[in-house]
């Protein structure tokens, strides 16, 4: 019996010492190397492709600001209403609205424009957009979950790195000899899946300074390992914060680009056999920096009014008249140290981007 008594007398003074360890390890994180204290929103599905959660909260914090996203199903930034006819909108973090509240994004900012000249409950907005997306996840998310929705129009934000994503994704295989595309599995994260599944991993990992510093570490190496993580959406912006393109090289920038031209032939075909309206726009935000033989983005949209006219899809590049207006004062169109845009950013992008998605919701509501 005493020795029972000591055992567990033994295994008390063990948790207390861990306990305490772990106490004074977090006050010395918190000290010494404070962390950005956000939530996690990202999942995966078992084909590899990155989404949103589909409920529930998460906490974003970089620096000072700080932000609650709200999240509903299929994997959409909410809040989502179900009024009217439905328009799908997929894009990278830009376009989700990465560190800005619902009422600040461009989405939202469009929603409003939809409302202003169509009377509100006409037509809402579905924001599928995710960080770290390219042309190959939009098309994923599209095949997987675009059924269940059923939009009357899907609705691409092109940016930077979009090709070089869908190159690097492996979510996708394309021959380009006999231009056959067929849907490949990219892989998961056994870890990832492990911590979601724990009931209070979001809980601490919003309050923990200890936690979000090791996340941080392990996210380091997975960006070691694979480019396209959502952790490395931070760090892809190029001179005055533009998005930065590929630059694969030239023998990869023609492979990139002709999956993304597969791609959103497929993306066309899939629309058309439902007769659900597509369009094309890009963020404007796009670098025009780099040369078109090694960024497959400049070089496809370089081509990209040819290519989407033969393709009978409607397509708009406000790129120069974004960058004419963010070149005033870049530090003002964009977050300071993280390289999204700010609030004034995603008012100038809905600026120029509104009157081609109204012209097209206009189209949609005459073709029906």
């Amino acid at each position: 019996m005493s020795k029972i008594s000591g055992t567990k007398k033994k295994l008390l003074l063990l948790l207390i010492s861990f306990g305490v360890s772990i106490f004074l390890a977090e006050v010395s994180v918190r000290i010494i190397m404070p962390q950005n204290l956000s939530g996690s929103w990202r999942l995966q599905t078992d084909r590899g492709l990155m989404v949103n959660r589909s409920s529930g909260k998460a906490r974003h914090q970089f620096g000072e600001r700080t932000v609650t996203y709200s999240f509903e199903n299929p994997h959409l930034r909410g809040p989502v209403t179900t009024d009217g006819k439905k328009v799908l909108i997929v894009g990278d973090s830009y376009t989700f609205g990465w560190l800005l509240r619902d009422e600040d994004t461009y989405v939202t900012k469009i929603q409003r424009s939809l409302d202003a000249s169509f009377g509100h409950g006409y037509a809402t907005i579905l924001n599928a957009a995710a960080g770290g997306w390219g042309t190959a996840d939009y098309v994923a998310y599209v095949e997987e979950f675009g059924e269940d929705l059923a939009p009357d129009m899907i609705l691409v934000f092109f940016n930077g790195d979009d090709l070089g994503r869908a190159y690097r994704s492996g979510l996708w295989q394309y021959n380009s000899a006999s231009r056959n595309l067929k849907p490949s599995n990219a892989g998961y994260s056994r870890i990832k899946r492990v911590a979601n599944s724990i009931p209070a991993y979001q809980f601490f990992l919003q309050n923990s300074h200890l936690l979000q510093l090791a996340r941080s570490a392990a996210i380091s190496r997975g960006d070691k390992v694979q480019s396209n993580s959502a952790g490395n959406a931070n760090n892809e912006q190029g001179d005055k914060g533009l998005m930065r393109g590929s630059r694969l090289g030239v023998l990869h920038t023609k492979e990139a680009v002709a999956l993304g031209k597969a791609l959103f032939v497929r993306l066309a075909t899939w629309c058309n056999e439902r007769d659900i309206a597509l369009a094309v726009t890009t963020t404007g935000c796009q670098s025009t920096l780099a040369d078109e033989e090694n960024d497959p983005e400049l070089a496809f949209l370089a081509e990209a009014t040819t290519f989407f006219k033969e393709l009978e899809v409607p397509f708009f590049d406000p790129t120069k008249s974004v960058q004419k207006d963010f070149q005033e004062s870049p530090s003002k169109f964009y977050i300071e140290g993280d390289g999204h845009p700010s609030e004034a950013g995603a008012t100038v992008i809905a600026t120029h981007v509104t009157p081609f998605i109204l012209k097209q919701v206009e189209e949609m509501n005459q073709s029906n």
